[in-house]
């Protein structure tokens, strides 16, 4: 599915995407997070 094609469901049909998206994220063996995701949790956010 495309980004054009995206933005052309409902609301509600672009949630439910997302939860089924999601949903195969979350039962997937392992997930790696992105590098700056570390940088950024030790660090914070900065203002």
């Amino acid at each position: 599915m495309i980004t054009e094609e995206i933005k052309k469901l409902s609301k509600e049909e672009r949630m439910i995407l997302m939860e089924e998206i999601w949903d195969t994220l979350c039962h997937e063996e392992e997930i790696e997070s992105p590098s700056w995701l570390k940088m950024f949790l030790i660090n914070g956010v900065k203002k």
